[in-house]
C-alpha cells in the first residue's frame, strides 16, 4: 500500500453492512458479496474524492480503510465524516445501514495490525449498541466488555460443538442469552446474535458448510417476525432457535440427510399418521430438524405447504371411506382421518370437494344402486 506515517498518524476503520437488515430484506445469500462490493465501491469513491485515506478488503469482505491525519482528533473526525457519508448513501439506495469500527491511532505503519485488531474488537459492539453507527476504540468501553462476554459465550458454544458435547454448547447458548439483555424491542438483536453464531460455526466447519449456513439463515428469516414482547416466554424459544442452528451444522458435518430425504421422511410420517393429531413441530421433532426449516424445504420441494399436503391426504382418505361404504357414519370418517370436530371436518371437506360429506356419500350411493 506504500504507506508512510512519518509525518502523520493513522488508524484502521472497518465498514461493515448490518447483516440483520439484509436478512430482514430477504437478500439472497448469493448476493451478500455483491452488496459488500457495493459498500467498498461507495467508500472508495468518497475517499478518492476527499483524499481521506485508502480502502481494501479483508478476508471477511469488510471494507478496511486506513485513515490518516495530523493527530488522533483529526483522524476521528475524518472517520466519523466518512462513515456518515457512506452510511447515508448505502441506506438511501439499499435500505441497509453500515456500522463503522475504528481501531487505535498509531504512528508507525508496523503498528497498523494492532489498530486493525482493535477495530475488529469494536465491530461486535453493534450487537449490543445497534447498527448504523460508529464505534471508536476505548479499552474501558462498557460495550466492549459486554461484547467480550458474548465472544466468551460463542467460544464455549464452538468448543462444545467441535467436541460434540451437547451440555457445553447448550450452556454456552444460555450464557449468550444472558449477554443479550433482551427487552421488548429485541427481535433484531436476536437475529444479529443468530447471524454471528451462524458465521462463527461456518468459519469453524470450513467451506463445506455453505448449505448449513444457508439453512441457518432460513431459520433466522423465519424467526424475524416472531413476537418477543414477552421476554420470559420468548427465552426458551430463542434458545431453541440457536440450538436448531447448531444442530444444522452438526448434522451437516456428520453427513446428515439432504432436503429431499428430509421431505420424503416427512411425507412418509404423514401417510402413516394422518389419522392422528399432527403438527409441523411434531413431525419435525420425529425427523430431527426444526419446524421452520422443515416448513421451508417442504414447500420448496413439494410446491405446497405442509398443511395443504396434510389436508389433501386426509380428504382423499375420507373420500375413499365414504365411497367404500354407504353405511359409514360421517363422525366415524371424521375421526378416522384425524379430525376431532365433525363440524370442522365437514367444513374442510366441502371446501375441498364442493359439497358436504353427506351429499358426497349419497351421490356415490345412488351411483351404486342398480337401475330398474
Amino acid at each position: 500500500m506504500k504507506v508512510s506515517l512519518i509525518e502523520s498518524e493513522g488508524a484502521i476503520m472497518i465498514l461493515a453492512l448490518d447483516e440483520d437488515l439484509m436478512l430482514q430484506k430477504s437478500v439472497a445469500l448469493t448476493d451478500l458479496s455483491l452488496f459488500k462490493y457495493i459498500l467498498y465501491q461507495v467508500a472508495n469513491e468518497i475517499i478518492e474524492m476527499d483524499t481521506m485515506g485508502c480502502v481494501s478488503f479483508d478476508e471477511e469482505e469488510y471494507s478496511i480503510i486506513l485513515v490518516t491525519g495530523e493527530d488522533e482528533e483529526e483522524i476521528l473526525l475524518r472517520c466519523r465524516a466518512l462513515h456518515e457519508q457512506v452510511n447515508r448513501v448505502l441506506f438511501k439506495n439499499t435500505g441497509i445501514t453500515v456500522t463503522g469500527a475504528v481501531g487505535s491511532c498509531v504512528q508507525d505503519a508496523l503498528q497498523l495490525h494492532t489498530s486493525y485488531q482493535r477495530a475488529t474488537q469494536m465491530l461486535p459492539c453493534r450487537l449490543v449498541g445497534g447498527g448504523g453507527t460508529i464505534y471508536e476504540w476505548n479499552e474501558r468501553s462498557l460495550l466492549l466488555k459486554q461484547t467480550q462476554g458474548i465472544d466468551d459465550a460463542l467460544i464455549s458454544v464452538l468448543s462444545g460443538v467441535l467436541e460434540n458435547n451437547e451440555i457445553t454448547y447448550t450452556l454456552g447458548i444460555k450464557n449468550l442469552m444472558d449477554a443479550m439483555h433482551l427487552d421488548k424491542d429485541s427481535r433484531f438483536r436476536i437475529v444479529s446474535f443468530g447471524y454471528r453464531l451462524s458465521t462463527r460455526l461456518a468459519d469453524a466447519f470450513g467451506d463445506g458448510s455453505k448449505k448449513a449456513f444457508e439453512a441457518a439463515l432460513i431459520l433466522l428469516r423465519d424467526f424475524r417476525d416472531t413476537d418477543v414482547s414477552k421476554v420470559d416466554q420468548s427465552r426458551e424459544r430463542i434458545i431453541e432457535l440457536y440450538l436448531n442452528i447448531v444442530h444444522i451444522f452438526v448434522q451437516h458435518e456428520a453427513g446428515g440427510d439432504d432436503e429431499n430425504t428430509i421431505v420424503t421422511q416427512a411425507k412418509t410420517y404423514i401417510y402413516d399418521h394422518y389419522a392422528e393429531p399432527l403438527s409441523l413441530g411434531l413431525i419435525a421433532e420425529q425427523i430431527g430438524v426444526s419446524g421452520s426449516y422443515l416448513s421451508h424445504i417442504f414447500h420448496k420441494n413439494v410446491s405446497e405447504s405442509y398443511i395443504k399436503f396434510l389436508t389433501r391426504i386426509r380428504m382423499e382418505q375420507a373420500a375413499k371411506l365414504l365411497k367404500s361404504s354407504s353405511e359409514e357414519k360421517i363422525y366415524d370418517v371424521s375421526e378416522k382421518v384425524g379430525y376431532v370436530s365433525v363440524k370442522h371436518f365437514s367444513h374442510v371437506f366441502k371446501q375441498f370437494f364442493g359439497m358436504p360429506p353427506g351429499e358426497f356419500q349419497e351421490k356415490y350411493r345412488k351411483a351404486e344402486r342398480p337401475s330398474l
